[in-house]
């Protein structure tokens, strides 16, 4: 209900904000008092590293469905050929920046930093994605006045959910034999709802 580029911004700041997260906890430094290079609290890391995985993993759901499909919302019905030519580049990077990224970040980590020792420097491995993510995220919404925006058009879980229970409700009305039967039980909303939705539920 809030549009797909809200929802696309405001993820990704959860998103962002995940990935700063698990920088932060790959520092041993910030509990390591006595200077030995191991961290003193390992908690603070584990509950940290928690915490940035289960941001990242609510900015993923979240931004993935709205991208591709608030991609398809800047080309008009009439220009099928340059929409069919955008999901391909689109497509081709991210699996291109997954391939680079395989390869770059396991560089990143080789490499040895620290405050008080010199170790693999994974805050490094971690921090990189993450400052690619700010700069992306400020690029989009500084391109925000071009982009075609469509109108919200409510939540679709609410409206499958209510058209299941409709169905199945219409259904148990419905149960006597001297009504017809239907192909698929889902047919049984037909009285209230569309069949694309009911299509796609089904």
């Amino acid at each position: 209900w809030l549009g797909k580029f809200k929802t696309i911004v405001y993820l990704s700041i959860v998103y962002t904000l995940g990935q700063i997260i698990m920088a932060v906890s790959a520092i041993h430094d910030i509990t390591d008092t006595n200077k030995d290079g191991t961290p003193d609290n390992m908690t603070v890391h584990v509950a940290l590293s928690m915490v940035g995985l289960m941001l990242i993993a609510l900015g993923t759901g979240g931004i993935e469905p709205c991208v591709a499909a608030f991609g398809g919302d800047q080309f008009e019905d009439h220009q099928e050929k340059q929409r069919s030519t955008f999901f391909s580049i689109f497509y081709l990077s991210i699996n291109a920046g997954s391939l680079l990224s395989t390869v770059i970040t396991p560089i990143l980590r080789a490499q040895e930093c620290g405050i008080h020792t010199q170790q693999k420097c994974y805050p490094l491995a971690f921090g990189v994605p993450a400052a690619l993510m700010v700069v992306a995220l400020i690029v989009f919404i500084v391109g925000s006045g071009m982009y075609n925006k469509t109108a919200p058009q409510g939540n679709i879980m609410v409206k499958v959910c209510k058209c299941i229970g409709f169905a199945v409700k219409n259904r148990f009305r419905h149960r006597s034999s001297q009504y017809p039967k239907k192909e698929h039980w889902m047919d049984w909303a037909e009285d209230k709802y569309d069949k694309l939705l009911i299509a796609q539920v089904k």
